[in-house]
């Protein structure tokens, strides 16, 4: 990938009323995707992102609509763990677009007025998300592990 071919954001025509929707396109041999601006208020199902953005000065390249964006390790790793579980067909329906939003890749960093516009629309993008992913690190990550185990137990208690 060729990181002198920065991604340029499309700017937001109303960044009140929309917002960028991402399509996780591949992860091999680097994750590539594409994102689109959609109104908030018709935005087709989309799942939403909660992770932990990581230290800002350890990061990778992505490939985004033909452009490179430098995006943490940390989002790079949730990135390909939500692929690779869309890809398995879990908790999706046949032939369902999986669009993602996450606010580093979604939210153009660089633009302060946008920033100030979208910061205040998480809470309704967070509610309109029809799955909210909570990326705690990878499979053999071992606090991932038994915090999903912990979800798992509380669940099957609720469910009974």
């Amino acid at each position: 990938m060729d990181s002198n071919n920065e991604y340029t954001y499309t700017p937001l025509k109303q960044p009140d009323k929309t917002i960028r929707l991402l399509k996780i396109l591949s992860t091999a041999p680097h994750i590539s995707c594409q994102l689109s601006v959609v109104a908030l208020a018709d935005s087709p199902v989309f799942s939403a992102l909660s992770y932990v953005w990581g230290d800002p000065n350890i990061t990778e390249l992505i490939a985004v609509d033909g452009g490179a964006i430098s995006v943490t390790v940390n989002l790079a790793s949730a990135l390909r763990g939500v692929y690779g579980h869309w890809a398995r067909g879990q908790h999706i329906a046949p032939g369902e677009v999986q669009w993602l939003w996450a606010d580093a890749l979604c939210i153009n960093q660089q633009d302060i007025p946008e920033k100030n516009l979208q910061l205040p629309l998480m809470e309704k993008i967070y509610s309109d998300a029809h799955r909210v992913i909570a990326w705690l690190g990878s499979d053999d990550d071992e606090v991932a592990c038994r915090a999903v185990d912990a979800g798992n137990l509380v669940w099957s208690k609720i469910s009974q």
